[in-house]
Parts: structure tokens; sequence; C-alpha cells
């Protein structure tokens, strides 16, 4: 682990290293590198194979089409060898591309070993692969079956010494932090092109404990720091507060705009909530499309404010940006409080869970405060 490397922004490492994979947050990340690993092959002669989703191969074709109506007209004088090389072989590049389609991990290095051994030696020096990771399993069902193919990965390599270079790339929602903390001991290094969350990692302790989309801390270290809080609440006869959000109808955009909408209001949100609370606050991940926030020394009172602020905040710049304006979302907030309606860590986050269905009930956006019975009071210790 002490060899590991994270390269940000540096395409160059992500060509030239034989143990790195690529992380991304967003298809056209994916594509704009796809792209630059495509001509990169191209120049280097050698053979590029593509483990993955097939339709890739149109929308890179696609794109690199973009790519030409976007440049400038200059002279001949203005142009290099290589750019002109690549304007007219346009096709050739395209064919060298090739698309590899296998039902488990031991078929498709199977395939991958009879198109290197059929390599035209006079053409191309050696072979280029990117494997597409998220399209290869299904990743909803955890990272057992990439485990299967790091180690066929492993061994192909090794039968192949300098005859090829596998690029895994790895769309980052679907891995939690302590599964790419796993991934890591296969590579040498870590490429990581415009992933927002990235900035908020400083070491790989806090990198098992934050979601990978948005940086955000996850629910098993907000969980952790309510039990911690609550105790310094009471030692110190302070207050605490949990504020439990739901962005609803998010399923709908998912429905109708997919799952790459959805990741981009995720981030986005989330640069709202670090930007409209303190330092010392806590914003987590908080189960599926959940956020969670645990405010210290903060009042009952206090956190409906900070909510109202936040739900302004949301309706006044989210909402109107030309990016979410079309969207009909709203924000549904439940919060408790230590020690206005319990003393425990575990009711703490069960009240607020049953304030936010209450919230759910209501039309628009609605914020709706843990209650008890009338007669019960915060017993002391």
């Amino acid at each position: 682990m002490s060899n590991f490397l994270v390269f940000l922004g540096n395409k160059s490492e992500l060509v030239s290293g034989d143990q790195v994979a690529f992380l991304y947050a967003q298809e056209e990340y994916f594509l704009n590198t796809l792209v630059f690993l495509f001509k990169a092959a191209f120049f280097s002669e050698e053979k590029c194979f593509f483990l993955g989703d097939k339709s890739f191969i149109q929308k890179i074709a696609e794109k690199i089409d973009l790519i030409k109506t976007e440049q400038p007209n200059t002279d001949d004088t203005d142009i290099t060898k290589e750019e002109k090389k690549f304007s007219a072989d346009d096709i050739s590049i395209i064919e060298n591309f090739h698309f590899i389609e296998a039902d488990n991990s031991k078929e498709l290095f199977l395939k991958l070993q009879d198109c290197i051994d059929n390599i035209d030696k006079n053409s191309f020096k050696r072979a280029r692969v990117v494997a597409q990771i998220e399209w290869l399993f299904d990743l909803n069902k955890g990272s057992h079956g990439i485990l299967a193919y790091q180690k066929e990965r492993s061994d192909f390599l090794e039968k192949n010494p300098g005859k090829c270079t596998i690029i895994d790339c790895y769309k980052c929602i679907y891995f939690s932090g302590v599964d790419m903390i796993k991934l890591f001991n296969y590579y040498d290094g870590l490429f990581i092109e415009n992933a927002p969350a990235i900035s908020y990692f400083t070491n790989f302790k806090e990198l098992a404990l934050k979601d990978m989309l948005t940086g955000l801390y996850n629910e098993r270290y907000l969980q952790e720091r309510i039990h911690e809080e609550i105790f310094r609440a009471k030692r110190y006869r302070s207050s605490c507060s949990l504020i439990i959000i739901k962005i609803q109808d998010i399923d709908e955009v998912r429905y109708k705009f997919g799952h790459e909408k959805v990741n981009q209001i995720f981030v986005e949100f989330s640069d709202l909530l670090r930007s409209s609370l303190r330092k010392v606050d806590l914003i987590a991940i908080y189960k599926k499309d959940y956020f969670g926030i645990l405010m210290p020394e903060t009042s009952k009172k206090r956190s409906l404010m900070i909510g109202e602020r936040i739900q302004k905040v949301f309706e006044q710049q989210f909402l109107s940006s030309e990016k979410f304006s079309n969207f009909k979302i709203c924000l549904k907030i439940g919060i408790s409080n230590f020690p206005m309606d319990t003393r425990h860590a575990e009711e703490l986050t069960i009240l607020a869970d049953e304030a936010l269905r209450d919230a759910m009930k209501e039309e628009g956006h609605k914020i709706c405060l843990a209650h008890r019975d009338t007669d019960w009071f915060p017993p002391l210790d």
C-alpha cells in the first residue's frame, strides 16, 4: 500500500502505467478518457480492445467527429504530423478498437489470449485493453465477481509479460470506500478525472468512511458520531440535533433522465449543504437517497431554522438554476433533538425517521419535528 499513487488529471500516467485503474463519476468523463486512450494506442502502434458496453464504440466515433468539427481552421504549417495522421485516418482508428464479449472472466481472458496471439506483429507492438467494470459485472451485488476477475487478470498478465496493458475503469457510485481499498491492492496507481469527491479524501482511513460520489460521510460513520456526540452532550449538559433529508420524487427523475442526472443532483446538493452549514456539522449519506446532518450544540428551535434555510436555498438557488429548473422535486425534512426528544442515540435516528415519514405525507417542501406524548419529559441521569 505504501507504493500506491493517486493521479489527478495527468492522463499520461494512465497511458504509461502497467497496473493503473481509472475511477470516474460521470459517463462524459469516461468517454473523454476512452477517446484519449484510443488515440494514444493508435499513435503508439498498439492494438486496442474494449471489454464493456458495445454501444460505447459508436459513442466514441461520435465523440471523435465532434472533436474534429470543434477544431479551429489552421494553415498546414500549424498542424503537427500526428494531427495530420489522425485527421486522415479516423476510420482506421475506429477499426483499431475491437470489442470482446464473454459470459464470465475465464471466457473473457481466453478470448483475449486468442486475440493477442493473432496480433500482426508487423503492424502492432503490443495490445492495450480497456475494461468497463460496471458493465462486466452486476455491481449492485457487490464486488465478489470483480475479485474473481482480478485473479484471472493477474494470471493473464503473468503469462503475457510486456505484451499487454489492461486499464480497468470503475464507476465510483457502485463502491464503498472499503471496497475501493480492497481493489487498490491490485494496482500501482489510480487515475481520477474530474471526480469532485476526491478532494474530500485525505487518507485511506477517511476513504473507508466516505461516499465515493459525493465525498460525504457514510451512514456507518454518522451512527458512530451520533453516539459520541450524545455522550459528549450528556457530559457537558449540552444539546445536539439530527436532520434527515429526502429529495422527494428523485425516483421519477431517475426513471425519466437516468442515473447520471440523479448523480449530478446529489453531487450539487451535497455542495449546497456544505456551503449552508457550519464546519462542525457532520453531513452524511444516510441510506439510499437520504442525507443526514448531525449538529452539535444545536437546539430543536435552531435546527428548525437551519432546515428552513436549507429549503429556501434549495428553492431559490438550486431549482432556479437552468440545470434543474424542469425537475419537480422538493425537500422533505425530519428533525429530532437531544435531550428534548430522547437521551439515547438509537432513538435519535428513529425519531428523525418518523418525523421524515410525517413530512413525506404532505405536499411540497415540508419539515416535521419529532414529537413525544405530552407527559414525557427528558429523564435526568
